[in-house]
């Protein structure tokens, strides 16, 4: 205890002005302390969250890559059942036209009787 009033003793000296400046002292450290534990919790949290976002994110740009790559696939597929489609019709107007020269040439004409 005689630790204690001698730490403080020096306080005296300004009596009553000290006392109250050093009690507004320590109550500014201790509102500094916190608010800055305060803002790190904050933060702590504002990571947190921002990781979480991130995530959903990454997971949802997965799925658009997947779903473009099941569109690339089913389009790939469409045109090639295109291509076929468009040659056998080209085909079958060969065959109809009698090749590829009848139907550039046109259909024969016939010499005029006269």
């Amino acid at each position: 205890m005689e630790q204690a009033t001698t730490a403080l003793s020096h306080l005296n000296q300004y009596g009553a002005v000290g006392t109250i400046a050093a009690a507004l002292l320590i109550l500014v450290i201790v509102l500094f302390k916190s608010f800055v534990d305060n803002a790190l919790k904050s933060n702590g949290e504002l990571q947190k969250q921002n990781f979480e976002m991130q995530q959903k994110n990454l997971e949802a740009l997965n799925g658009i890559r997947a779903d473009l790559t099941a569109l690339k696939t089913e389009l790939s597929t469409d045109i090639r059942e295109l291509d076929h489609t468009v040659a056998n019709m080209f085909n079958e107007l060969s065959s109809v036209t009698g090749g590829s020269r009848g139907y550039a040439v046109g259909r024969p004409t016939l010499p005029k009787r006269g």
